[in-house]
């Protein structure tokens, strides 16, 4: 029978797998860098999956019937983005206006893009509505120039390189006639 007292004079533990502990030791010593890199690669790969995972939310606008406009309130995080979809027809005039839901004081960096889903006649190199600046804008309004799906979307974009950035609390009017 092994004595414990035996056992840590010669530092012979076994695992369960058989292998001595000075063995288990030196095997991990040995395997340093390959744990780290391991290690990384399992961060990076996390890291990977989070930002797959934080795809532009979409959200879709019904306007119900006898009804011509919809009030939508909603925070964007820092660089975040939320899309709206919504169906209109040929000739139906859209408005989209944004505005901060807090107090006038406060920041408002938020800006919006309407687009079509699909290339209609005339504007084959944007989806962009006519009159819709690329950098953003706050108010918009125009008519539809086919019918179907159309995507408002909202962003917080970084506005200056300060290190602070803030979450914007809107509220986003869509009137279509």
């Amino acid at each position: 029978m092994i004595r414990r007292r035996d056992l840590v004079r010669n530092k012979h533990f076994e695992n369960g797998f058989g292998v001595s502990l000075r063995h288990s030791v030196e095997l991990f010593r040995r395997s340093k860098p390959i744990l780290i890199i391991i290690l990384l690669v399992l961060t990076v790969v996390s890291i990977v999956g989070k930002l797959d995972a934080q795809t532009t939310p979409v959200k879709t606008l019904r306007i119900r019937k006898g009804q011509s406009s919809i009030l939508v309130r909603g925070i964007l995080r820092p660089r975040a983005k939320q899309l709206y979809r919504l169906s209109g027809r040929a000739g139906q005039r859209l408005r989209v206006r944004l505005v901060s839901s807090r107090s006038s004081f406060e920041a408002f960096d938020a800006v919006l893009w309407v687009q079509s889903r699909k290339y209609y006649p005339g504007n084959k190199d944007t989806l962009l509505l006519e009159g819709v600046d690329r950098h953003g804008m706050t108010d918009w309004s125009g008519t539809l120039p086919i019918t179907g799906e159309y995507e408002v979307i909202i962003s917080n974009p970084d506005v200056s390189d300060h290190p602070i950035r803030h979450s914007v609390h809107y509220k986003l009017e869509v009137e279509i006639e």
